[in-house]
This record gives structure tokens, sequence and C-alpha cells, in this order.
């Protein structure tokens, strides 16, 4: 959604785009890119809480992080 309603660039897997892309929501950039084994966080807006399903849903992906081995560098 941001970036539908913004002028932001930004990167995420070709599946996930696909579909806006169809629906002449998004447009994929000619930009070839290596593998990303970097870190990966949650964005969240400031200021205030989280509701409580967001809390929970940060709380899941923190646990299930754990289990991802960390890359190499």
């Amino acid at each position: 959604m941001l970036l539908r309603k913004s002028d932001c660039v930004g990167v995420m897997p070709y599946h996930v785009a696909l579909d806006d892309v169809e629906h002449g929501l998004l447009a994929i950039l000619p930009v070839k890119l290596k593998s990303l084994e970097s870190p990966v966080g949650v964005i969240v807006r400031a200021p205030g809480d989280l509701p409580p399903a967001a809390s929970a849903l940060r709380e899941c992906l923190r646990t299930a992080a754990k289990d991802v081995p960390s890359p190499r560098l």
C-alpha cells in the first residue's frame, strides 16, 4: 500500500508485486538484484502503540525469526 500511495521505490518479491503490476498500480523497474540475505525489519508508524493484533503479529515474527539462521558475513 505504501508503494501504491506514494512516490517511493521499494524492493519486494516478484510474486508479491505481480498482481499490482497486472492492475497497473505498480511498475517493475529493470534492475537486477542479487539474492538478499540481509536482516529484515518491521516498519512501524510513530507515535503511539500498535493495536493488539499488530503487536501479536510482531511478536510472532520475532519468534519465527529466531529459527532463521543468520547469513554469513
